[in-house]
């Protein structure tokens, strides 16, 4: 590829294009078509319309750079850092983006379709030129958290890529071959999944309603907690597909299930049994006051099903759906909640703080909601103090009059979240995304009490 770039001539060109966006004298819009800047640092520098066609960007420094409208046709981006990079409408066609992390990245309307780099051969003309040999490839790439709502990625290669947690609202995905990816708790409201390829794919907590799946191969796919609404099936590909377990078909029904647990929880084990419900199907249930604390719920579906005032103290609910789910005034102290997709739930005044456990020395255990997906979620007035929030997915959840006081919000996406009066002394805030800088800088200066709102 071309002419090696250094530190001091990249620093220059990002002046120079900053001056340009300013509309300054002497400004120049940035373009390195065709260049080498490996390894170099981009970090947090506005490059909006700024040009790298074909430019090789292994392993560079660009977490947090704005790309906004950014022109990476054929870039090669292997093992390059685009942590909570601005890549809104880029044009990333042909770009390879093999061992990249895109972690809480913004690709929303970003154009990632298949396509190849032209170029002019001295003896034969006109040739194909392939940064990448195969056009686009997203192959071992992270891109938790990452928005790409309005994407374009037909035909696309996105093998073995971590997909845990993002958003692909309406993106255009057609004939894309993710094969063999983790999509754990990702959204595919309104996606063309026409022709995809999902084998092998880990899909508990996703959500696809209203995505279109025909001629989709899903053969072999976890499907346990995947919530597909209206979608259609008929013309999908299911072979080997894991489903949820259906409540008819288990040895009891969920009544006698949830008075055994009962009078296990009350004998201390002694009789009695603990509730089982591993990725049971229990949508639209109605578990309203019941007692199922330290039961056994991971990957179970609960879309829609009434919990309002239910125990669920250190009860282990990581990756279930628990989409729509009404839990307002639940006692969910010390709960497993990773990964769970709680999108659209209402969690009002709910109970999500640490969980104090008697013995000779008082032990606490705090409620774990790393890696959750807690989209439009309703927590008016919940206490989560000291809850661990790590890389949870908060984009316009109302949290307003909740309680975070020390809780862990490291890597946490809060992108359009309501704050008012949210109480975040002491919360570690540490690279969350989409709260305006003033306030995390409040945070960090450890005022002895702080309101945002």
């Amino acid at each position: 590829m071309g002419t090696p770039l250094d530190q001091a001539t990249l620093d220059a060109a990002i002046a120079s294009h900053k001056k340009f966006l300013r509309g300054v004298p002497g400004g120049r819009r940035m373009i390195l078509n065709g260049r080498d800047a490996s390894n170099l640092k981009f970090l947090n520098a506005n490059l909006a319309t700024a040009e790298m066609v074909g430019t090789k960007l292994h392993y560079a420094q660009m977490s947090g750079t704005i790309l906004v409208r950014a022109n990476l046709f054929g870039a090669d981006l292997f093992g390059a850092d685009l942590r909570r990079a601005d890549l809104t409408r880029a044009d990333m066609r042909g770009v390879s983006l093999r061992r990249t992390n895109l972690d809480s990245a913004n690709l929303t309307g970003a154009d990632i379709r298949d396509a190849v780099l032209m170029g002019w051969d001295r003896d034969t003309g006109i040739s194909d030129y392939r940064p990448n040999h195969n056009g686009t490839v997203i192959e071992d790439t992270i891109l938790t958290n990452a928005n790409l709502s309005e994407s374009k990625l037909n035909r696309s290669g996105s093998r073995r890529t971590d997909l845990q947690q993002a958003n692909f609202r309406n993106a255009r995905l057609a004939n894309t071959d993710f094969s063999d990816s983790d999509m754990r708790g990702a959204s595919f409201v309104g996606a063309d999944l026409t022709g995809a390829v999902l084998a092998n794919c880990l899909l508990n907590g996703a959500v696809l309603s209203g995505a279109s799946l025909a001629g989709a191969d899903m053969s072999n796919a976890d499907l346990t907690a995947a919530h597909f609404g209206d979608a259609d099936l008929s013309k999908t590909s299911l072979s080997g597909a894991l489903f949820p377990k259906q409540l008819k078909t288990l040895s009891k029904s969920i009544q006698v299930i949830i008075e055994d647990h009962l009078l296990w929880v009350q004998s201390l084990g002694r009789e009695g049994e603990q509730a089982d419900l591993t990725s049971v199907d229990m949508t639209r249930a109605d578990l309203s006051g019941a007692d199922l604390s330290a039961a056994r719920l991971e990957r179970a579906t609960l879309t829609d099903a009434r919990m309002t005032a239910t125990r669920l103290t250190m009860t282990d609910l990581g990756g279930a759906l628990l989409y729509r789910t009404h839990l307002a005034d639940a006692d969910m102290r010390g709960a497993r909640l990773r990964g769970a997709n709680l999108t659209g739930a209402v969690l009002r005044r709910a109970k999500l703080g640490p969980m104090r456990i008697a013995s000779s020395h008082a032990v606490t255990w705090p409620t774990c909601l790393a890696d959750a997906v807690l989209v439009g979620t309703d927590l008016q007035g919940a206490d989560l103090h000291c809850a661990n929030l790590a890389g949870a997915v908060l984009e316009r959840a109302d949290l307003r009059g909740a309680d975070l006081r020390g809780a862990n919000l490291t890597g946490a996406v809060l992108t359009g979240a309501q704050l008012e009066g949210t109480n975040l002394e002491r919360a570690d805030l540490t690279n969350v995304v989409g709260l305006p800088v003033a306030r995390q800088e409040a945070a960090a200066a450890a005022a002895p009490r702080i309101y945002f709102g």
